[in-house]
């Protein structure tokens, strides 16, 4: 599978004026960003013009019912998704396209450019509405059309770190593309640009757009406000307060275009007759110092992507060794200033290389262990997994994440579903595992016991062991796959304990002893399930146990002393005088059984050995 993202040339943004190098730590105001859009309810499509019927040439007609047949019998092909695109684009079917594209970002994280693509296609198409529309369209329409798009740039600004969409996105709402009312338009601007900076903002070579597009939107209303005579006083210094307070943000942030946004705050505070605020040019002095490292970083990353294309062209969207002992140093570097910058640079590296796992399982495992990160960990798993679909490892983890923020049960249901179709890499045995991920998850939906679960729960559930049996039964998918029944005996207890159905447990563990009963753990676990259980009480229960102990010994070969002497503690604590005195002899017979097979081995010496060995081979 081979990914497109458009290219960025990173060397032209540092060929500027050499930084000043050395340590230090420059102050933050922000440090996270904004909560998880990709599963905000998308709006539908807005209305359209009139369909125009587009009949591409027949060579186009024909790649493309060829593709279509493709993705019909096989969804993950992504470089069938995007020559389709292409074709559709080309033939000037809108809807088309428009359905392409829906199909394919259901089955994958789509790149920069083909977000931007889609989302230009769908504003010209606006545009081509209003004007057909006479007298414009109606403000209903004007609405929906304006939620739609802003729809697509959170799809598209949560799929990878995109400081350019994000930009688009602000800039989309500060032009009225929101569709909202006009006393709402500049607390929505307020916001997208918030949402911008918070997300990108600490992006080193891209984040200074943000901040320089923030800084002039605060300043343009201070500036109109001053041109307006029946402003009141206190608005005026309210939002003289917001570009001082934008502009410390931005100075004590690391950013290539430092310089010049420090140029630009002293000029501003001049024409305003403030006097310079030198604790923000302490932060700034601050910031600058810390930049030099971090423009080491970028040379090296840089450097390192002209390497990789001299080596091999073909190796896009995954990095070498080398490459990713970069990403590690800055990713490092930044863990030790703030967990946000931290994510900044891993965003960076999972964008520019979206199938190199290492890079994934890294970043899950350091936004998992960071406070600060909170429930964008989940979003995190959750584009692991999209993007390294073939790791049952990382669709577990999403699953847990998912939970762990109470995050809507139908995300968790949709990752198994999809981890599930992708076609995981390791089988049966890692089917077996995303199974056991699953039915975790399901159970930690329940309500706490003695509280029983809903219909539609345990019929979830029930539901998930049928998928167990068709994916690892005798007869499904992958037979004989999950080799220590960690599936079958998850599901036992489920029944045990959460479902109420003892009964129902006994008969799978019965099934789990046929495969398992050579080994004293299986009998164990057995036995203390329906301890736990205690099904028609203490003396059922015990009987019920007892009776476990008497099979086992008879069929344990691993370990046959230590369900033996299991055995006698138990019937220590809960026996008669007769039935200790059975565990106890069958144990003693069991040991000296043991004991003879260790005599016997013991006496066979290694020259003995050898001349059995080769008096069978030349009987043979």
């Amino acid at each position: 599978m081979e990914r497109e993202d458009e290219d960025v040339d990173a060397a032209d943004l540092l060929s500027s004026d050499e930084e000043e190098e050395g340590e230090g730590d420059a102050s933050e105001d922000d440090d996270g960003t904004p909560e998880d859009v990709h599963a905000a309810e998308q709006p539908a499509a807005p209305p359209q013009p009139a369909a125009v019927e587009h009949v591409p040439p027949a060579d186009a007609a024909a790649e493309i019912a060829s593709l279509r047949h493709q993705l019909a019998a096989n969804g993950r092909l992504y470089d069938a998704h995007v020559r389709l695109i292409e074709l559709l684009r080309g033939s000037g079917d809108v809807n088309g396209a428009r359905h392409a594209r829906e199909v394919m970002s259901a089955q994958f994280p789509l790149c920069e450019r083909l977000w931007r693509e889609w989302i230009a296609d769908e504003k010209r198409q606006i545009a081509a509405a209003a004007g057909a529309a006479p007298g414009g369209v109606s403000a209903e329409a004007a609405r929906a059309h304006g939620a739609y798009v802003l729809a697509l740039y959170a799809r598209g600004t949560a799929d990878y770190l995109s400081p350019a969409l994000w930009l688009e996105r602000a800039l989309f709402v500060l032009e009225g593309g929101g569709g909202g009312a006009a006393e709402d338009g500049e607390a929505a601007a307020r916001a997208a640009l918030e949402d911008a900076v918070a997300a990108a903002g600490a992006h080193v070579l891209e984040g200074g757009k943000l901040w320089a597009a923030y800084t002039l939107f605060e300043r343009q209303l201070l500036d109109a406000l001053r041109d307006d005579a029946a402003a009141e006083p206190t608005a005026l210094a309210a939002q003289a307060a917001r570009v001082r307070a934008v502009y410390r943000r931005r100075l004590c942030t690391p950013l290539l275009d430092l310089d010049g946004a420090r140029r630009e705050y002293a000029a501003w505070a001049a024409s305003c007759g403030e006097v310079v605020d030198e604790e923000v040019l302490a932060r700034a002095d601050g910031a600058q110092r810390a930049l030099g490292a971090l423009l080491e970083h970028e040379r090296a990353l840089i450097d390192g992507g002209k390497e990789a294309e001299s080596v091999c062209a073909a190796a896009a969207h995954t990095l070498s060794a080398q490459q990713w002992v970069r990403w590690q140093a800055y990713a490092a570097h930044e863990a030790s200033r703030s967990a946000a910058r931290a994510c900044v640079v891993y965003e960076r590296c999972v964008a520019a290389a979206p199938l190199f796992e290492p890079a994934w399982l890294e970043y899950v495992a350091y936004a998992r262990a960071q406070r600060t990160v909170g429930a964008r960990a989940a979003s995190i798993c959750e584009r692991a997994a999209r993007n390294i679909a073939v790791s049952a490892e990382l669709w577990a983890a999403a699953l847990l994440e998912l939970d762990r923020f109470g995050m809507a049960a139908e995300r968790g249901a949709a990752a198994f579903a999809a981890g599930c179709a992708c076609g995981l890499r390791g089988g049966g045995p890692d089917y077996a595992a995303l199974l056991c991920a699953y039915v975790a998850h399901l159970c930690r939906q329940l309500a706490v016991p003695p509280a029983r679960p809903s219909d539609e729960q345990v019929a979830a559930l029930r539901h998930a062991f049928a998928l167990g049996e068709h994916y690892l039964g005798a007869a499904g998918v992958f037979p004989n796959a999950d080799a220590d029944d960690r599936f079958a005996r998850l599901c036992a207890r489920v029944e045990a304990m959460r479902l109420g159905d003892a009964a129902g447990a006994r008969a799978r563990w019965e099934n789990i002893l046929r495969r398992q009963g050579t080994r004293a753990a299986a009998w164990l676990e057995a036995i203390a399930l329906v301890l736990e259980t205690a099904e028609g009480g203490a003396v059922c229960a015990h009987a019920h146990a007892r009776a476990l102990f008497k099979r086992g010994v008879n069929s344990v070969q691993d370990a046959p002393a230590l369900l033996s002497d299991a055995w006698v503690r138990f019937e220590e604590a809960h026996g008669s005088a007769d039935e200790l005195a059975l565990a106890l002899a069958r144990a003693g017979r069991k040991a000296a059984e043991g004991a003879a097979r260790a005599a016997a081995a013991a006496s066979v010496g290694p020259w003995d050995m050898g001349a059995r060995a080769r008096s069978s081979v030349g009987a043979g």
